[in-house]
């Protein structure tokens, strides 16, 4: 699994640490991360049909490629309970 964290300059270190921290928690797992500069990959980015940014998208790179997209509040617990369905601290 990857998370990229989707983002139109440098992340700053508050979300970097947003991303680093979701990415440890998990156990059933294993997660990569990295950043994506939008207008520097604009055709890769495109992939993922995103609008808003920062988004976060996970993404699975198996046999069947799939992927979650998160556009909202870039907080631990928003981010959360997007993708795993709980309340969040």
């Amino acid at each position: 699994m990857c998370g990229i964290y989707l983002t139109k300059e440098a992340p700053s270190a508050e979300a970097i640490a947003v991303v680093e921290g979701l990415m440890r928690e998990s156990t059933e797992n294993k997660y990569k991360y990295m950043w994506l500069n939008v207008p520097n990959q604009e055709r890769f980015s495109k992939v993922f049909a995103v609008e808003d940014y920062p988004s976060l998208v996970i993404f699975s790179h198996g046999k069947r490629k799939k992927y979650v997209i998160h556009e909202g509040e870039f907080t631990k617990s928003s981010i959360r309970k997007d993708f795993v369905g709980e309340k969040g601290d």
